[in-house]
């Protein structure tokens, strides 16, 4: 199937009704094909942050987030099977969970009571949850939650001083999941060097980490950590 997405710009006075700036995360939704795309404004554009839903009729609908504006969102973006999406966004300095119906009715704003976290995925799990990994200031991190906003289970994997992330994950069938983690020496300039060591981690479905095995490291990887990471 091929998917046509809208193109805009940066120009607000050229984008009334629909998003402008920077595409932050975009998702397709698996029920109607609709489009869910979080923006940020461009240098010179005083709005905030925003969620836009482009539905099948091809009308875009700014998405009202209650506890709004939002310091900003992460980059990631998530539909489940019931055509819903799930966001993560900064209020108050702490990390939140948002859920919005396919119809776009916010179903829900949770703090996940997370205050140090860079997210690289956020994926549904089949059982009507999320699973949402990255980094924080304490290593990788990764975190399911349930449709409820309910924060299931956590881990963390502390490699101090180096930076560590969770980079990929995939689900299975019974519940559990792998998650890779990346892991990167940190200079005394604060620059992050390249991957020194990749881990292949399974979780069963509670959270407990069942196997930890090192994976190649592939010639010329590429950095996925930046020098912000863990700073929030």
């Amino acid at each position: 199937m091929l998917v046509a997405y809208p193109s805009f710009g940066s120009d607000p006075a050229s984008a009334a009704g629909r998003p402008s700036g920077e595409i932050q995360a975009r998702v397709v939704s698996p029920t109607d094909h609709a489009t869910w795309v979080v923006t940020a404004p461009s240098a010179d554009d005083q709005r905030q942050a925003e969620i836009w839903h482009l539905d099948r009729s091809g009308r875009w609908h700014s998405i009202a987030i209650p506890g709004s504006p939002f310091e900003r969102f992460e980059n990631v973006a998530a539909a489940a099977e019931d055509g819903a999406a799930y966001f993560a966004g900064w209020l108050d300095g702490r990390l939140q969970l948002i859920k919005i119906a396919a119809n776009g009715a916010v179903s829900f704003v949770r703090p996940l009571g997370i205050h140090s976290a860079r997210l690289t995925g956020l994926i549904p799990f089949s059982e009507r949850g999320v699973l949402l990994f990255g980094g924080s200031d304490r290593g990788a991190f990764a975190a399911k939650v349930d449709d409820s906003g309910l924060r299931l289970w956590t881990i963390d994997i502390d490699e101090h001083p180096r930076v560590a992330a969770f980079t990929r994950a995939s689900l299975e069938e019974d519940g559990s999941c792998l998650l890779t983690v990346d892991i990167h020496d940190r200079r005394e300039d604060g620059i992050i060097s390249a991957v020194d060591r990749i881990l292949l981690i399974t979780v069963d479905s509670r959270g407990r980490i069942t196997r930890s095995r090192a994976l190649p490291i592939e010639p010329g990887a590429e950095l996925v950590a930046d020098g912000a990471l863990g700073a929030r």
